[in-house]
């Protein structure tokens, strides 16, 4: 329990009484006994004195004249303080003169009800400082109910959905292509999906009446094409044939694999809504569409191959500056020669040359070469290799992080949020009010009644803006978060001549440097030894 202080009265003196504190209370101050008596009106007093009991150490109360005897008598205070969130009102009391009277229920409740109180009010607290006072205290005398958040509606798949799962390593540091599992298998009438729905938030209250609304929350709902059934209540997805399932563009797809020997003058373009194997070689001038995966087991030359889901090449691509892979999810090849590669996921390989690879993810060119040498690589959260660049001085560009487009926009959002938000804060007290007097009986006039009608209407509009400009902020800010992470990775050498850029800024380097990291830091990039 805190230490407190209370005055005495005699005939021949005022007395300050400090009561010491029990089992790690906080001690009273001179500060809090000079800052009370100036709020009673009471100035002359022997300030030494004063100081004098605030510092002894000895057991009991510390008693001392500080001043003459004076008429007036010092009745129980409460200073009251409302929470920055208007969740809680806090009170502190001090403790009566000798022959002081004590506040009363009544009294605490109206010095509330004065400082806006009209929910919460917590009896038990105020009935035990009636019966047991404490003093000089924090004493919680009214809380406010927080909102309860609800969460959105999820789904769950019964099959691999992530496409960060990167493939192992042979020892000799090249990619084990056995172990990449890219095809989920399923049967007829297997669970694929089912729907977790949305539950709604619950509105709370401050102590000073205000509603509080819950986030609000997002439904989602089952999406499916080919060979997928729904159940009755929409709630479960199930497969209608033998095959693989993948999610396509949020969608839940069953499909057939499509396996041929080579892709050439004897099959012309290939075409498919399930996934392409091709057991020899993609010939130049020739594509493949798949809806879902593509895994090609020889060479694949100036060829152009596009899969919804993930590409496979277990030998790699020579394209001859025309060939072009672009998956929605990650691309996997011994090689890139020559070639545009994009990534809706990430990008594994042992070698990349004189080519154009993007991916939203990571990319990563870290097997037995391990070599990035000409052409340019780009990723959102890394670019790992051996060797970046070339001796021979081939033009390689290394770029991870965010577009400065992006953080333009980002910046556009930021504005707009800070606006909405002043904007709301100064309508919604004036419809409180407004709704307040109505509540009490007050008849407010047309001209009143058509102003709050329009507040609501615009306090409506721009809550719901609201909620969408956070909710792309949020996406924004993960972004630019995952920026200022992003890093470049050069485990043996980064040879002079190489460009790299991280986020808004880049940098060319002078000289040829080794085993380094490098990365973004107050809008510079920096190199750090690994």
């Amino acid at each position: 329990m805190n230490g407190y202080f209370y005055l005495e009265h005699t005939q021949d003196a005022l007395n300050l009484v400090i009561v010491p504190p029990t089992e790690g209370g906080e001690a009273v101050t001179y500060d809090e006994i000079i800052a009370y008596l100036q709020t009673q009106s009471i100035f002359e007093v022997d300030n030494k004195v004063i100081r004098a009991l605030v510092n002894e150490t000895g057991a009991g109360n510390h008693v001392g004249k500080i001043g003459a005897p004076i008429e007036q008598r010092q009745k129980e205070m409460c200073v009251m303080e409302l929470a920055a969130d208007r969740m809680t009102l806090t009170a502190r009391f001090y403790a009566p003169s000798s022959d002081g009277g004590r506040l009363s229920r009544t009294e605490i409740i109206q010095m509330m009800r004065d400082r806006g109180i009209r929910f919460g009010f917590d009896d038990d607290a105020i009935a035990q400082q009636m019966t047991m006072p404490v003093y000089m205290t924090p004493i919680v005398l009214a809380k406010g109910q927080p909102a309860k958040e609800g969460h959105d509606g999820s789904i769950k798949y019964h099959f691999t959905t992530n496409f960060d799962n990167k493939p192992a390593r042979n020892p000799d540091g090249s990619v084990d292509f056995h172990s990449l599992n890219t095809i989920s298998h399923c049967k007829e009438g297997h669970l694929l999906a089912e729907l977790i729905k949305e539950v709604k938030g619950e509105p709370g209250t401050t102590v000073l009446g205000e509603n509080l609304q819950p986030k609000p929350v997002k439904p989602v709902h089952l999406k499916y094409g080919k060979n997928v059934k729904i159940s009755e209540d929409r709630m479960t997805l199930y497969a209608e044939i033998d095959g693989h399932v993948s999610l396509l563009g949020g969608k839940v797809v069953v499909s057939d694999v499509y396996e041929v020997d080579d892709v050439g003058p004897s099959t012309g373009n290939i075409e498919s809504l399930g996934s392409v194997i091709v057991n020899g070689t993609v010939q130049s001038g020739y594509s493949i569409k798949a809806h879902a995966n593509v895994e090609v087991r020889g060479i694949v030359e100036a060829a152009q191959i596009e899969a919804g889901g993930n590409i496979v090449l277990e030998r790699g691509m020579n394209g001859m500056g025309k060939g072009t892979l672009t998956a929605g999810g990650s691309i996997v090849s011994r090689f890139f020669e020559n070639c545009t590669v994009k990534s809706g996921s990430y990008i594994e390989a042992d070698s990349v040359l004189h080519s154009f690879l993007s991916a939203t993810d990571t990319i990563n060119i870290d097997g037995r070469k391990g070599f990035i040498a000409g052409g340019s690589v780009r990723a959102t959260k890394q670019v790992s290799c051996r060797i970046l660049g070339s001796s021979m001085g081939s033009e390689t560009l290394a770029e991870v992080g965010v577009d400065p487009e992006q953080k333009t926009h980002f910046q556009e959002l930021h504005k707009e949020m800070l606006e909405l938000q002043k904007n709301l804060k100064q309508i919604r007290p004036i419809i409180i009010s407004l709704s307040q007097k109505v509540k009490e009986g007050t008849k407010l006039t047309q001209e009143q009644i058509k102003y709050l009608q329009q507040l609501m209407q615009l306090n409506e509009q721009q809550s719901s803006r609201l909620d969408v400009v956070e909710a792309e902020y949020d996406e924004f800010e993960e972004a630019l978060r995952g920026a200022s992470s992003a890093a470049v990775i050069v485990k043996q050498e980064a040879f002079a001549g190489t460009k790299i850029s991280i986020s808004d800024a880049s940098m060319i380097l002078k000289q040829t440097v080794s085993r380094c990291k490098f990365v973004y830091e107050k809008g510079e990039i920096r190199t750090r030894t690994i």
